[in-house]
C-alpha cells in the first residue's frame, strides 16, 4: 500500500538517529580537514621540510653526511672537489633549496643506502614539483656510486643526473629516479 510522505507519523527516535548521524558525518569531515592547530585547508596540512644541517659551500675535505646530521639542505650548488670523497650514510635525506641547487662531483660521491633505509635526494618545497632543483652532475674526473637511493623532483636544467663525456666510473644500482622535469 502506498502511503504519501506527508501522512507519515512523526517519530522522535527516527529524528534523533538522523541528527546523530548528521553530527557524526560533520565530525568526520572536520577531522579530515583540520589539524590540531585548527588549520582547515589541505595546503596548511603539507609538511614543510626542516634542515638539521645547511650545506652552503663546496666539499673540500673528505666528509661523511651522517644520519644524525640529516636532513642536509643544499642552498646553492655544491661541488665535491677533485680528490675528495663525500660519503652519504644510509637513511640520509638531502634537500635542494632552489631550482639552481645541485651537486657536482669532481671527486667521489659514495651514497649507499639500504632497502630499509634508502638515501633520498629531493626538493625542499612543501609541495614538490618536477624541476625544483637542478641535478647530480658527475664530471669526467668524478666517481659516483649510488645504491638504494631515491632521486626526485630534480632536472631543472635538463637531467636529474648527468655524467660528463669520458666519465667512466658511475655505478648506480637499485635506485629510483622519479618526477624529473626532463630526463632521468
Amino acid at each position: 500500500m502506498y502511503v504519501p510522505v506527508h501522512n507519515r507519523r512523526f517519530c522522535p527516535a527516527r529524528l534523533a538517529a538522523v541528527i546523530a548521524l548528521a553530527i557524526l558525518w560533520m565530525l568526520v569531515l572536520f577531522c579530515l580537514t583540520t589539524d590540531t592547530t585548527g588549520s582547515s585547508s589541505a595546503a596548511d596540512l603539507a609538511q614543510t621540510p626542516s634542515c638539521t644541517t645547511v650545506v652552503d659551500g663546496d666539499v673540500t675535505i673528505p666528509t661523511t653526511w651522517t644520519l644524525t646530521g640529516s636532513p642536509y639542505c643544499i642552498q646553492p650548488g655544491v661541488d665535491v672537489t677533485a680528490g675528495v670523497t663525500l660519503t652519504v650514510e644510509a637513511g640520509v635525506t638531502v634537500y635542494f633549496i632552489t631550482h639552481t641547487s645541485g651537486l657536482t662531483v669532481e671527486g667521489s660521491l659514495i651514497a649507499i643506502g639500504t632497502l630499509a633505509r634508502p638515501i633520498t635526494f629531493t626538493s625542499f618545497q612543501a609541495t614538490p614539483q618536477p624541476g625544483d632543483w637542478a641535478r647530480l652532475y658527475v664530471r669526467e674526473s668524478g666517481r659516483l656510486r649510488l645504491e638504494h637511493a631515491d632521486i626526485a623532483y630534480g632536472g631543472y636544467g635538463r637531467f636529474i643526473w648527468e655524467e660528463e663525456t669520458g666519465c667512466t666510473n658511475p655505478t648506480i644500482s637499485r635506485c629510483r629516479m622519479m618526477e624529473a622535469a626532463w630526463y632521468g
